[in-house]
């Protein structure tokens, strides 16, 4: 079973980054705290589809785009990945 997943706002993720699955404190290489504005950004795009009617044959289906971006992070254990869709853009 997969540990309960905890809700919060996305201003909190650079506090909530601090600490791991386990919630342990990650540790860098020269100590300090994780720094997402520093971390690699990637970005991924899915698309959302739904069919017009599904009841009837040949019905037309409709996508949107659905961009995703996270940051590639580093602690001393090795690289972590962060969705940070909901977070980029606060900070501008």
């Amino acid at each position: 079973m997969s540990p309960p997943c905890v809700a919060f706002p996305a201003s909190e993720l650079p506090l909530h980054v601090q600490a791991d699955v386990k919630g342990k404190k990650r540790k860098l290489d020269g100590g300090g705290n994780v720094d997402l504005s520093q971390c690699d950004l990637k970005e991924l795009t899915q698309y959302r589809c739904f069919v017009d009617d599904p009841a009837l044959p040949g019905s037309p289906v409709r996508c949107w785009a659905v961009n995703r971006f996270f940051r590639q992070c580093r602690d001393k254990k090795g690289v972590f990945m962060v969705e940070t869709s909901a977070w980029e853009g606060l900070n501008d």
